[in-house]
């Protein structure tokens, strides 16, 4: 049984929701607890994990929505992960604080976590079924 399209994209949307919502949460801890710099790498690392989470839904849909070969799909994959760690790479040698940077991409199992318990807020952007 293949998942309802629909539905997973309302999924996806509200776990990207939830996820900036913490990163959000997380940088503005960062800057009154550090200042604007451990802010901008809990920004960075809040912005690596929505990234990951929107770029990991295309390629779920890619591999399960059934149309098209599955192929080029396990090469996004592979570049996907490559670029996060060539990307995480990139901004611990531009000088981001590694823990805020960790703290910001801890955003994405928390948020994930928080809309699946449904603790956060429903999306305005459609219904969902309880």
């Amino acid at each position: 049984m293949t998942p309802d399209p629909a539905t997973t994209e309302i999924g996806v949307k509200r776990a990207l929701a939830g996820i900036a919502l913490v990163g959000a949460v997380v940088v503005l801890a960062s800057l009154a607890m550090e200042g604007s710099e451990a802010a901008l790498s809990a920004f960075a690392g809040a912005g690596l994990a929505v990234a990951n989470l929107w770029v990991l839904g295309r390629l779920v849909r890619g591999f399960f929505g059934g149309s098209g070969p599955r192929a080029p799909w396990g090469l996004v994959a592979l570049v996907k992960s490559g670029l996060l760690f060539v990307g995480a790479y990139a901004l611990f040698r531009a000088g981001v604080m590694p823990l805020y940077l960790a703290l910001g991409y801890a955003s994405l199992p928390v948020g994930v976590v928080l809309c699946h318990l449904r603790l956060l807020p429903e999306s305005t952007g459609g219904s969902e079924s309880a």
